[in-house]
């Protein structure tokens, strides 16, 4: 599959995903209020809808996740904390 004009050194992996994005049917964000917004396809839609059409299995992680509340002026936030496996 030959790299989009646009993107002339992408690479093949990134074209299927953008490609398969796009088969996913979300409507111009421009078009939308924001819980439409936040309902659309995303990267990560693609990238698991792709592996899914070659039956690839989910890698191993190289870090633990963990998540957390955190105060900030008017509440809490949550945050995710990255921590190395190796």
């Amino acid at each position: 599959m030959p790299a989009p004009e646009w993107a002339p050194n992408i690479k093949p992996e990134m074209v299927v995903v953008i490609e398969k994005l796009a088969s996913l049917g979300g409507k111009p964000i421009e078009t939308l209020t924001a819980k439409e917004a936040r309902m659309q396809p995303t990267p990560t839609d693609a990238v698991m809808a792709v592996m899914a059409d070659h039956n690839m299995t989910m890698p191993v992680p190289l870090c633990d996740t963990i998540g957390k509340q955190i105060p900030v002026t008017g509440g809490t936030t949550h945050i995710r904390i990255y921590t190395p496996k190796a």
